[in-house]
């Protein structure tokens, strides 16, 4: 049985798909990776994996010009025929793919022409939609007046062919379900077990993290603007995905240049940030909720700090509030106001931030990855059993 897994992604960078890679070796000898060029050293899989890599013909301006006048225009076709012809390399030579697969994951709405381009007869097909494509980025007015309207064709055309579409969150289960009327099953973002200990903090300062993204949509000029009403034992350390080359990163590296309690860290390899976050007290998951995804998403991040033993902060009212209260794991705030966090945060004592380590601690044995790789697995196995028989 042949299993690719195609994702517009860097394997080392991006855990859902790496998770997922290695979860699909324990259903096939056979697994290949289509996506953006990886280092196959790091990923430290126990089985050789193929690795095709994805180079996107559309690099130069005059073609970019086209794409996007296609998605003004509503030029659909030539746009998913873009997307179903990407140049692929093996080993850096150019190559014709014409292999076909059994079974496909594809973690892109995107790719999706392409993967059906390259499912065998009688094949499945898996769609890792995590979050709401169609709303992805409501709040930029170009994006809502082009790929947008993409993205709702490729939901409409192609969903209702998928045997099983994932998401991460129940808000994004009910909108695939009442705009497209597709059942997506439950598969949260959970990280990887890890052994660490809870690292209990008898004195101070209090030190939070926040890692991930940055971008104007998720607002992070917040979480800077928390520790204007914080005292100064209180250190702030961002954990930033970027190469600070873009105009609003660099907005953010320069607030947070004038703050004495808040530090910019060199970006840290997604394998790492678990080991790297347990050496604070207090994890944030604060954005402005500028969009749907943004509102219901449930960011690795999260989970993440679940695995580094931290007490969680959280600006967001979704369902990762329950997580919280359900296991005591912090405080669930339900606001972005500066100010608002910040008094909520001075309410924690030491004691009680401990506490709430301790209880992260025993809550993390159940909300990790061996979770939801069962949960996978076995909703690939229920469809592609006639594939083996």
């Amino acid at each position: 049985m042949r299993v690719g897994l195609i994702a517009m992604s860097i394997l080392q960078n991006d855990p859902r798909p790496r998770r997922m890679v290695r979860w699909l070796q324990e259903l096939a000898d056979d697994v290949s990776f289509i996506g953006l060029k990886s280092d196959a050293a790091a990923l430290n899989y126990e089985k050789k994996i193929k690795f095709y890599e994805l180079r996107n013909s559309s690099k130069n301006i005059v073609q970019k010009v086209l794409m996007g006048f296609a998605l003004i225009l509503g030029l659909f076709k030539y746009v998913e025929n873009r997307f179903t012809n990407l140049h692929v390399t093996l080993n850096d030579e150019h190559i014709n793919l014409n292999r076909k697969f059994d079974v496909i994951v594809c973690s892109d709405l995107k790719l999706l022409p392409m993967a059906f381009n390259l499912l065998a007869k009688n094949g499945k097909i898996f769609f890792d939609a995590r979050e709401f494509y169609p709303r992805q980025y409501e709040d930029r007015f170009l994006w809502s007046i082009s790929i947008r309207r993409f993205y709702i064709h490729l939901c409409s055309k192609y969903l209702k062919k998928i045997d099983t579409v994932f998401t991460v969150g129940k808000g994004l289960q009910k909108a695939y379900l009442d705009d497209f009327n597709i059942n997506c099953e439950y598969l949260p973002g959970y990280a990887k077990k890890s052994t660490i200990e809870p690292r209990l903090n008898n004195n101070k300062p209090i030190k939070l993290v926040y890692h991930g993204n940055t971008n104007p949509s998720r607002g992070t000029d917040i979480l800077i603007d928390i520790m204007d009403h914080l005292p100064q034992f209180y250190q702030l350390d961002l954990i930033l995905m970027t190469d600070y080359s873009d105009k609003w990163s660099k907005s953010i590296q320069k607030k947070a240049s004038k703050k004495s309690n808040v530090k910019i860290r060199k970006p840290v390899p997604s394998n790492k940030l678990i080991e790297v976050g347990s050496e604070y007290d207090i994890g944030l998951v604060v954005c402005r909720p500028s969009n749907f995804n943004l509102r219901n998403g449930m960011p690795n991040k999260f989970f993440e700090y679940i695995q580094s033993k931290l007490c969680i902060v959280c600006g967001i009212q979704n369902e990762m509030g329950k997580y919280i209260e359900k296991y005591d794991m912090g405080i669930n705030v339900g606001s972005n106001d500066p100010k608002v966090l910040a008094d909520r945060i001075k309410s924690l004592n030491l004691k009680q931030i401990n506490q709430h380590k301790m209880n992260v601690s025993n809550a993390s044995k159940h909300i990790n990855s061996e979770y939801t790789k069962q949960i996978f697995l076995n909703s690939l196995k229920n469809k592609i059993l006639p594939i083996n028989d």
